[in-house]
């Protein structure tokens, strides 16, 4: 991890976050603190202002990928971690295990578990994407634990095994999607657990479905490693495409308020990109290796990206620069 000073703004320190790839990063709703999914299985929790490490996480065992996701909760007291068959919910403040949410339904077979993990804008909901050809989204009730439905994406071809890569709720907690390993991204009405709409990108590449991000102004962005559609979020409507060689998109996150997306690259850089007018706003160069996470917090100023060398950097939006 490269940690800058935020309030000094003295020279940046270098942490290894982990010994392999940093997969992910969260950034908490207040920009102070970070956790660092790491392709080692374990999750770490930094401490923005002085690079101080506060807690390590087990989560799942290493295996081939590692941890893929971790969500703060909105209140940023919690963190969600995947923990093969079962969701973990942590105390930030104090690092100890508060919860397990488990779906005693996912089959028990060493490959099968959950994917990824993300928190309802309101907090009361946690849901999760599970790994084992089910195409099934868990949600739990964050204030009893309990497990509150599982969605269930659409017909699928006899013989088909859906695999869940990604979940998001949209900003304002109507909708929900997932993204899918045969390519295909389900919506549905977070309310009612109505599918809204499946799509599939126009060229039917039947790539895995990378990355989902929300934006505060009505669009969804999906990415298929290096190719993006912009879809309106009540119909699927495609507003826009972008795909570039540079881009290879793990991750995506839209600056709070805005239609401007940071979009990860495989040579190390991360774009910023305007969804409504569809043009590129500008590219922000620092990493040596391939950026695997981006993350914004509250402050439309700052964001954080990780990458396949487990560095972790903080960023100033509007200037353009790491900071300091």
């Amino acid at each position: 991890i490269k940690v800058w000073d935020m309030v000094n703004r003295g020279a940046p320190r270098r942490i290894q976050a982990h010994t392999v790839t940093a997969n992910a990063v969260a950034l908490s709703p207040n920009g102070k603190l970070a956790a660092t999914a790491g392709g080692d299985g374990l999750v770490r929790v930094w401490n923005l202002t002085n690079g101080e490490r506060l807690h390590e996480i087990e989560g799942s065992p290493p295996d081939e990928s590692g941890i893929q996701t971790v969500a703060f909760s909105p209140d940023g007291k919690s963190l969600a971690v995947v923990n093969k068959r079962t969701v973990d919910i942590w105390n930030v403040e104090t690092g100890e295990l508060k919860d397990q949410l488990k779906d005693q339904s996912i089959r028990l077979v060493d490959w099968c578990k959950f994917s990824c993990v993300c928190y309802s804008p309101n907090g009361l909901d946690v849901a999760a994407g599970r790994w084992d050809g089910s195409g099934k989204v868990v949600r739990w009730d964050t204030r009893t634990g309990k497990l509150r439905q599982e969605l269930q994406v659409g017909s699928m071809p006899e013989g088909a095994y859906p695999l869940i890569t990604c979940v998001q709720f949209s900003a304002d907690g109507q909708a929900i999607a997932a993204g899918r390993r045969d390519g295909a991204l389900t919506v549905w009405d977070h309310a009612t657990s109505t599918q809204l709409y499946e799509h599939k990108d126009d060229d039917a590449r039947h790539v895995d479905v990378s990355a989902l991000a929300f934006s505060d102004t009505g669009q969804l962005a999906v990415a298929w490693g290096d190719y993006l559609e912009f879809l309106r979020i009540e119909d699927g409507h495609c507003l826009g495409r972008l795909q570039t060689d540079a881009i290879e998109a793990f991750s995506l996150a839209y600056l709070p308020g805005s239609s401007q997306l940071l979009i990860p690259g495989f040579d190390g850089t991360i774009r910023r990109y305007d969804t409504r007018e569809m043009q590129e706003k500008h590219v922000f160069q620092g990493h040596e290796f391939r950026v695997m996470g981006v993350a914004c917090s509250n402050d439309v100023n700052t964001f954080v990206s990780s990458d396949d060398d487990g560095v972790l950097r903080i960023w100033n939006a509007v200037d353009k620069a790491t900071l300091p």
